[in-house]
């Protein structure tokens, strides 16, 4: 499968992500601004909504999203109680009884931050993330009225703007970071379903906003992080997810 995220859509997230970067540090940035890439895995607080969009286009068969959208369909809808359905749009929810086993996650992200301080120990920050993500789910028993092997792909471009606020202390060896914040995910997510009966591929726009407690170590002998995030989304999903931090620039 051709996913078109990268080509249609990286220059307008791109161009959003350097406007809010240069507003948030001028020149001179008077608090200390910081970009850093990010490699771990993949955010996917916005899986199950994208899901849910891509179940509603394969009934109604229309779309009904601001930004463009592809919907193919093969094989016939089944019938079901109140309509047609064969994509279980509660399959990635929290609480659902469908069996899901995540194959693969990952992300490659920037983040650029501005921190400001507020007391003696501790900083507020303001931060937008530039994220490419995908994620790969086995659904071993199928879903809803289906009971063939399912696959389900997620491919995403997101951006995150968030605000929150931050604690360093240094420690034998290093220094530990920990901090709290709250945002939104805005993401355009290819979604692919593929069994025996469905071969459908969709563009969903899903947001979610989150809150994020985050804990970092960086040793003292290398400038590199490691990261350990614990969200909550709005609609009750929560992830813990690891990146490493490489930073590219400070001021």
């Amino acid at each position: 499968m051709k996913f078109n995220l990268f080509r249609n859509y990286f220059p307008h997230f791109g161009r959003v992500f350097l406007v809010l970067m240069l507003a948030g540090c001028g020149n001179p940035c008077e608090d200390v601004c910081q970009t850093e890439l990010l490699v771990g895995q993949d955010r996917n607080a916005t899986h199950p909504q994208a899901l849910a969009e891509t179940a509603d286009a394969f009934v109604d068969g229309r779309t009904r999203r601001a930004f463009p959208a592809r919907a193919v369909f093969t094989g016939a809808p089944m019938p079901a109680a109140g309509g047609f359905i064969l994509i279980d749009p509660k399959a990635l929810n929290p609480g659902s009884d469908t069996l899901f086993q995540v194959q693969q996650s990952r992300s490659l992200a920037l983040r650029h931050t501005r921190s400001f301080r507020l007391n003696a120990q501790d900083t507020g920050y303001a931060a937008v993330t530039l994220a490419l993500g995908e994620t790969r789910y086995s659904l071993p028993k199928g879903m809803g009225v289906l009971t063939d092997p399912t696959q389900i792909s997620m491919h995403s471009l997101s951006l995150q703007p968030e605000l929150g606020a931050a604690r360093n202390w240094l420690v034998p060896g290093g220094r530990v970071r920990a901090a709290i914040g709250a945002g939104a995910q805005i993401s355009v997510t290819d979604t692919s379903v593929q069994s025996a009966l469905l071969n459908v591929r969709y563009s969903a726009t899903p947001v979610q906003p989150y809150a994020a407690l985050r804990l970092s170590v960086q040793p003292t002998a290398t400038r590199l992080s490691a990261e350990l995030e614990a969200r909550v989304s709005r609609d009750g999903l929560s992830q813990i997810r690891t990146d490493l931090r490489v930073p590219l620039g400070r001021n």
